[in-house]
């Protein structure tokens, strides 16, 4: 999706970015309206997801909670490694995220945009499986 849509031009004819948020957890979700009825999904997952996109550095990379970083395994990222050749990097030392507090935040990037591979569990805990990782 990510390099899909950098190859769709903007009116002034720079490629397009999309910031992308990911959080894991429990949500509601429903069917609402009476006149024109909408699918909707609700809970304090969809509005970390949202606060992930909005702080964001867009391009090719996707903004990770902690959550979802905790759920992927080994198997997972050595799956997206291969197929696409992202890897995990977490992102600093954390941010402050509007209703959430402070939180450590990942992304899944491209590992071009890096020039630090590390393999040290210090900087990302999925290190202890020896997956490739940047910081």
């Amino acid at each position: 999706m990510m390099t899909a849509s950098s190859s769709v031009p903007t009116p002034d004819g720079t490629p397009t970015r999309v910031r992308v948020g990911v959080c894991s957890g429990a949500v509601f979700a429903g069917v609402v309206g009476m006149d024109s009825p909408r699918f909707r999904i609700f809970g304090d997952t969809v509005n970390t997801a949202a606060r992930m996109a909005t702080n964001s550095e867009g391009g090719r990379r996707v903004h990770l909670s902690s959550s979802t970083e905790e759920l992927l395994t080994m198997r997972d990222l050595d799956n997206i490694h291969t197929k696409t050749g992202a890897c995990l990097c977490r992102r600093g030392q954390g941010l402050q995220v509007k209703g959430k507090g402070w939180m450590q935040t990942h992304y899944m990037c491209d590992p071009t945009s890096h020039f630090v591979h590390v393999h040290d569990k210090e900087h990302v805990s999925l290190n202890t499986f020896r997956v490739p990782t940047c910081i």
